[in-house]
């Protein structure tokens, strides 16, 4: 079942085709239950209205019936969330994005440019001067706990150089390529004049 359009004397097709229990839109042959078809650089489709400041997606069924994902944009508070369960386990699930690399932009105008990125091979990049507590702009990397009942460790870095005797250090600190001072596995500091135990 094809529904045409038409404007003054011009007919418009592929607006809309139900095809043996299957929903296109732009297509007139859906491969799934809803497919929507759009030209190059168009957007394929558009949730909420022009100034709407509360629009939500949901992906999925009850909470307690398998779950769902939950896209919402609310000015500064949006979010995604991924959350469910069955019966008394519900509770929120983990989330995979999955890409090569996996890159974070901020801006507080319009034109965001990249401040961190995780590699393919695992490794975080920063690539601005990023201030995790306040907006200053003042340290690449701020690490500080506001907790007064604080008692573990603020940094942890944990290696196990497993059965091999090979060695390695724990942090290297470097600017442009050249060290600076390095924390060895033994748990010596080392600099480059001196050692320190």
């Amino acid at each position: 079942l094809e529904f045409v359009t038409r404007y003054a004397s011009t007919y418009y097709t592929n607006n809309l085709v139900l095809d043996r229990g299957k929903v296109g839109i732009g297509t007139t042959s859906p491969s799934s239950k809803l497919q929507v078809v759009a030209g190059n650089s168009q957007e394929q489709a558009w949730f909420g209205e022009t100034g709407y400041t509360n629009a939500a997606v949901r992906i999925g069924g009850d909470n307690g019936g398998g779950g769902r994902l939950y896209i919402q944009y609310i000015g500064d508070s949006s979010y995604i969330d991924c959350y469910g369960g069955h019966g008394s386990t519900e509770r929120y699930r983990d989330l995979g994005l999955y890409a090569r690399n996996l890159k974070f932009f901020t801006t507080s105008g319009a034109s965001p440019s990249e401040v961190m990125r995780i590699t393919s091979g695992g490794t975080t990049e920063f690539k601005k001067n990023v201030d995790i507590l306040t907006d200053q702009n003042t340290n690449i990397l701020k690490v500080r706990s506001t907790s007064g009942s604080f008692t573990s460790s603020i940094l942890l870095v944990d290696c196990d150089r497993g059965t091999t005797n090979n060695t390695y250090n724990l942090a290297n600190f470097a600017q442009l390529g050249n060290a600076k001072c390095v924390i060895t596995d033994g748990g010596d500091l080392k600099n480059t004049n001196n050692s320190y135990g």
